[in-house]
């Protein structure tokens, strides 16, 4: 068995370092290019995407669940597609690059005073004021320098427990932007410090929004083993869309993780003999707008969970000179002592980490549902997330194919 697993090791090698990470790049660069708009819903680039998927997995003959490569649900979104204009004191600013708006903005086409917050901590003083044509402009520096409490007073900054018109936080980096279903009362900005001219004192803001209702879809598929069992790989092939003028790439999250499970399931589907269990290929919508897809999925299932002995969900891998981290870890050492056997074996990652279960990706429906599942990012020099700079040709992927590796081993020995 240990020579039979070592040849195998050997010829997934010299396939991956050719051809795997040939193809990891082209579904990345597609899926970051313009023509799919962010992949979200509100251009109708997530049924575009899907088409692309479910056309790579006939291709590789990767067999439909129950006649089917689609499942279809619900979902909404507040749409900001039109082009956005933003002026403080006259000077326009460029969306992504100098400032974020959050993606709850409703219609506003205004001018605006901004009023400086001197002390974040007294923010219930300012909520006796009427702020009803007021902009609050609070340094994100100053909320950090609260320790204790800066959590609590970001929150009530964020969500405008003062009753402002909007919210500006300075900071030195671009915040990352957040989608969200439904619109609130007032706009909160993320402005870059450098792109805020000093002591202003009119912000004007001119932004069309609206709440759509879509109809957006999982994709699956599987390849028969010869035990009725499943081991699943998973990942979100949605993202952000556009926000007015911009789009945002999403390369590492989560092209790289969608790019992932494609990969797989191309090695998969041409082995010359079947895994020893189904292998499933999960790729989720909704996930950005809040786990939707995989609730739905976990939901209305399309096969039996109890038969599923482990769900690997990839979220974030295209990075890796740090190594990686396995959420949900703690809750299942058994398959984490497995993993780092691997790596020893065969010192594949840098590091492995390990970090208790957390709502943060599409394995935690499966894992209240209880299933095994775990979910893998890796770590490194990369930080981009939710940024128009999360763009395919600055990701690394540079230990891309040994997590590959590192999965299929598993596959092979669970």
């Amino acid at each position: 068995m240990r020579r039979t697993l070592l040849l195998l090791l050997i010829l997934f090698s010299t396939v991956v370092y050719s051809q795997n990470i040939k193809f990891a790049r082209k579904v990345i660069d597609s899926l970051g290019s313009p023509y799919f708009h962010g992949r979200a819903y509100c251009t109708g680039s997530d049924k575009l995407v899907a088409k692309y998927i479910v056309s790579l997995f006939k291709q590789f003959r990767v067999k439909p669940i129950n006649g089917t490569y689609y499942q279809q649900f619900n979902l909404s979104k507040n749409c900001i597609t039109d082009s956005i204009i933003l002026m403080i004191d006259g000077h326009k600013l460029e969306p992504g690059k100098d400032y974020i708006i959050w993606g709850f903005c409703p219609t506003m086409h205004n001018s605006f005073k901004l009023k400086y917050v001197d002390n974040p901590k007294n923010w219930r003083k300012l909520a006796r004021n009427n702020l009803t044509n007021t902009f609050l402009v609070v340094d994100y520096q100053k909320l950090k320098s609260y320790k204790k409490s800066y959590r609590k007073i970001l929150k009530a900054f964020t969500l405008n427990r003062m009753q402002a018109a909007g919210i500006v936080i300075l900071t030195d980096r671009i915040f990352y932007y957040k989608p969200f279903e439904h619109q609130k009362d007032y706009a909160l900005v993320f402005i870059k410090r450098k792109a805020f001219p000093q002591d202003a004192r009119i912000i004007s803001l001119s932004v069309n929004s609206h709440e759509k209702q879509f109809t957006t879809q999982n994709i699956f598929g599987y390849i028969p083993g010869r035990i009725d069992s499943f081991i699943v790989f998973t990942a979100h092939y949605d993202h952000l869309g556009v926000l007015g003028q911009i789009y945002f790439p999403g390369a590492n999250d989560n092209a790289s993780g969608t790019a992932m499970v494609l990969d797989l399931a191309h090695w998969f589907a041409n082995r010359k003999t079947p895994p020893k269990y189904n292998i499933a290929f999960i790729l989720f919508s909704g996930e950005e707008m809040g786990l939707l897809g995989s609730i739905y999925f976990v939901e209305h299932p399309a096969f039996n969970l109890r038969k599923i002995k482990l769900l690997v969900n990839l979220d974030m891998v295209g990075s890796g000179d740090q190594g990686i981290t396995i959420v949900n870890g703690k809750e299942h050492p058994q398959i984490v002592e497995k993993i780092k056997q691997i790596n020893d074996k065969y010192q594949l990652l840098p590091d492995i980490g390990i970090r208790p279960n957390a709502p943060n990706s599409d394995h935690y429906p499966f894992t209240l549902a209880g299933v095994p599942a775990i979910f893998i990012y890796t770590r490194g020099q990369y930080k981009e997330y939710h940024s128009i700079y999360d763009r395919p040709d600055k990701l690394p992927l540079n230990k891309f194919t040994q997590l590959e590796k590192l999965l299929y081993i598993l596959t092979e020995q669970f």
